[in-house]
């Protein structure tokens, strides 16, 4: 049971980290991104970015994408193992298509199809990559990756430390 609180602590800390990447563009003054975005941007042209003059700064940009949403992955096959994969695919796509719509509402950064389709691919690729633990970790693997979210997130947050005195 301590597990599993751990499991939804993590996952929340992660949810706030993630919310501050996409929407926040991981501005320390949140306000800022308010002067800097004046503009709302719709791409609805998948990949279409791959196809103009910054394909290397887009590759990277969609990869970004996919790395970023694995954990979502991970957190739902822990939380919601009674739940389908389909539903849990559908989370993170609801939960990815919402960022999406903000940053359009709002006009911070680009509202794009291209990051709905990563995002949700990175949260897919995180199912896998738990059924993998899973099989080789057997009734362990929970802990390992609480382990192991625990460390990235403490070290996120000595990053976010460094990030905010750099910026002072």
């Amino acid at each position: 049971m301590r597990s599993k609180k751990l499991t939804i602590g993590l996952f929340m800390i992660y949810i706030a980290a993630l919310t501050w990447i996409i929407l926040f563009k991981m501005e320390v003054n949140i306000f800022s991104i308010f002067n800097r975005y004046a503009s709302r941007r719709l791409n609805l042209i998948i990949f279409a970015a791959l196809f103009g003059t910054g394909r290397r700064f887009a590759v990277l940009e969609i990869l970004m994408n996919v790395i970023i949403f694995i954990p979502f992955g991970i957190y739902m096959e822990m939380l919601c193992r009674e739940w389908g994969t389909a539903r849990k695919v559908l989370v993170m796509f609801s939960c990815s298509f919402a960022y999406e719509a903000l940053q359009y509402i709002f006009a911070i950064g680009m509202a794009d199809v291209t990051d709905l389709a990563a995002n949700t691919l990175g949260g897919i690729l995180g199912i896998w990559l738990f059924y993998a633990f899973q099989k080789l970790f057997k009734k362990n693997a929970d802990k390992i990756l609480n382990i192991l979210a625990l460390s990235g997130t403490a070290a996120g947050a000595g990053l976010l430390c460094l990030l905010v005195m750099a910026g002072r």
